[in-house]
């Protein structure tokens, strides 16, 4: 409803002065969404509605504010903010950033960095930090990441001093940009009394070096000028129930050091859980958790191995091709296998005694000795290099 000529004009229907409303109608685009903005002097403006859609199969939209009439005079605004893509726009929406305040950290007897998260909608943001003694606050500087852009929730941040021991302080996070203004929650901390330890401050990177059954877990620790153990507690849930010690063991002083964790023995295919730790004598910080996916095993990364059978009790010498083709393409025929063994679902594994491989054709060759007591039936063939494992499902039968 609505049509290509529709002209786009807003005015005053009805101005009830016993109860104070005044409604407001326009002519209006099917799938429109509009910002309604109300001043007394046409110089200050505040947003009555941030996005009023239009209204379903109409060419008019109105819309009420209750006790107006008391202004003296009243100016009203519309803008379209936004156009669905189905009737013919970009589809973008327009809109008020959206702000969350965080919990400060770093916190000392004068100082602290006051956090928090902010996502502009696509509109240039300029991002503040309001502080005080109450919520009433006093104190506003830049956060360090103003102005921002994009559509999607950036952390921020403002690092302050001069603040007194011992006190509680409020803060919270503002984001303005040209669709409207946003605040986050009231947030308090209180600075430590002059001398006191202060806990670590930890974060969670990325894992790297990701395969099979490896990965190397990062983060980054600030030991806040007191001797700090590290680690990495990590899982299959996000419970962990697993730990390693992180390689600095220990960090000192009061800048921002890398740390590092290796892990070996994991399952291929599988999701873990992880993140760093912190403890000094100020107390225990944890990074965020984090997670990352080992590496699936390659199960057509053997093309062929021959013979392809063995009875039990008996010694089996044997080749394994690798498929070149793979999707994982096999090491560098000088690169030798650190295992090759027969693997299958509720039986002992059999390990190869000897193997080796030719430098120029890249055939691994394996001698297998199957054990007399070895369950009969269908093994995957695993052929393993460094980190990675390439294997043929179902490739050898024991007989």
């Amino acid at each position: 409803t609505g049509g290509v000529g529709l002209a786009e004009a807003a005015s005053v229907s009805n101005v009830n002065t016993a109860n104070g409303e005044v409604t407001l109608t326009w002519t209006s685009l099917e799938g429109g969404s509009y910002k309604v903005e109300a001043s007394n002097d046409l110089n200050t403006w505040s947003t009555l509605f941030p996005y009023k859609t239009a209204t379903a199969n109409s060419a008019i939209t109105s819309l009420v504010e209750s006790n107006a009439t008391g202004a003296g005079r009243r100016f009203y605004r519309l803008t379209r903010s936004a156009l669905a893509a189905y009737d013919g726009g970009t589809g973008y929406t327009t809109a008020a950033p959206t702000a969350a305040t965080s919990a400060a950290s770093v916190v000392g007897s004068s100082s602290a960095t006051l956090n928090g998260t902010v996502n502009g909608n696509g509109l240039s943001t300029v991002v503040t930090f309001e502080y005080g003694l109450t919520n009433s606050y006093g104190g506003s500087l830049a956060a360090s990441q103003s102005p921002l852009t994009g559509s999607s929730s950036t952390s921020v941040s403002l690092s302050l001093v001069g603040f007194s021991a011992s006190t509680t302080y409020h803060f919270r996070v503002k984001a303005v940009n040209s669709f409207g203004t946003t605040y986050g929650n009231d947030t308090t901390f209180t600075t430590t009394a002059v001398g006191a330890v202060i806990a670590p401050t930890v974060v969670t990177s990325a894992a790297t070096a990701i395969a099979n059954s490896t990965a190397t877990l990062n983060g980054t620790v600030n030991a806040n000028a007191t001797s700090t153990t590290t680690s990495f507690e990590y899982g299959q849930t996000a419970s962990y129930g697993s730990s390693v010690t992180a390689t600095p063991t220990t960090v000192t002083g009061s800048t921002t050091t890398s740390i590092a964790a290796s892990l070996t023995g994991l399952t291929s295919g599988t999701t873990y859980y992880f993140r760093a730790k912190g403890v000094n004598s100020g107390g225990t910080s944890y990074g965020s958790n984090q997670t990352f996916t080992t590496t699936a095993v390659s199960a057509e990364g053997v093309a062929s191995i021959a013979p392809n059978s063995g009875a039990r009790g008996a010694t089996v010498v044997t080749t394994i091709t690798l498929n070149s083709g793979y999707s994982m393409a096999p090491p560098p025929s000088t690169v030798a296998p650190t295992s090759v063994n027969l693997t299958k679902s509720g039986a002992a594994t059999i390990g190869a005694s000897t193997y080796s491989r030719n430098s120029t054709t890249g055939v691994v060759t394996a001698t297998f000795i199957i054990p007399a007591g070895a369950t009969v039936g269908a093994y995957t063939v695993n052929a393993t290099f460094g980190p990675n494992t390439w294997s043929l499902t179902n490739g050898f039968t024991v007989n």
